[in-house]
């Protein structure tokens, strides 16, 4: 992914809001970009995917010409502060923030798959949200087996909660 700042004529704000382009294929773009739209409307992501782009060659192209691109653009408010770029004592104060985050998906029946502190943020007066949202995977299909005392059900979503404490 790439960051661009971008300030607006008319906007009232010192701080020019952050516009992430994101490059992936098409397939992990459409989830991705699902994902996030429902993560959004749980109270979850800290952003909002603008924009898709789809460049490339349609369905019926020869072969060499198949490779398709998709951009997702998300727009970050000025107050959001990665994980990874703060010190690290701060972190430290903060991994308690990352790890709730992290079950809020869990109660939604998400795996994030990818808990890395690079994929934690922060705005000002809220809780920390996960970001990237390309490797989550929804376990709510088995959620009421698991519930109803299915072991097997109980594993898989135990595997797929334990990929996130990288």
């Amino acid at each position: 992914a790439f960051v661009a700042h971008v300030r607006y004529a008319e906007q009232k704000r010192d701080m020019p809001e952050t516009l992430v382009v994101k490059p992936s294929t098409v397939p992990t773009a459409l989830g991705e970009l699902a994902m996030t739209q429902y993560l959004e409307r749980e109270g979850l992501a800290p952003f909002s995917v603008d924009g898709l782009v789809v460049d490339g060659a349609p369905e019926g192209a020869a072969a060499q010409d198949r490779s398709r691109v998709a951009l997702l653009l998300s727009r970050y408010q000025p107050e959001v502060v990665g994980f990874d770029s703060l010190a690290w004592h701060d972190v430290a104060l903060y991994a308690t923030e990352a790890a709730t985050a992290l079950a809020a998906l869990h109660r939604v029946a998400v795996a994030h798959g990818d808990g890395y502190l690079r994929n934690v943020v922060r705005v000002s007066g809220q809780p920390a949200r996960m970001i990237d949202f390309e490797h989550v995977v929804s376990f709510s299909d088995v959620v009421d087996q698991a519930d109803g005392g299915d072991e097997v059900a109980q594993r898989h979503i135990a595997d797929m909660m334990s990929r996130d404490l990288c």
